[in-house]
């Protein structure tokens, strides 16, 4: 595995993550504005 690859990794996993927090917290908003 090259450095290169890893790197490419690293990224794809941390826009992942920062999606699924923006969407679970955007749930929560609309759960509060709701209620």
């Amino acid at each position: 595995m090259s450095c290169r690859t890893q790197r490419g990794n690293f990224r794809v996993g941390v826009a992942e993550v920062s999606y699924m927090l923006r969407s679970v917290f955007k749930a929560r908003v609309l759960a509060l504005h709701h209620e």
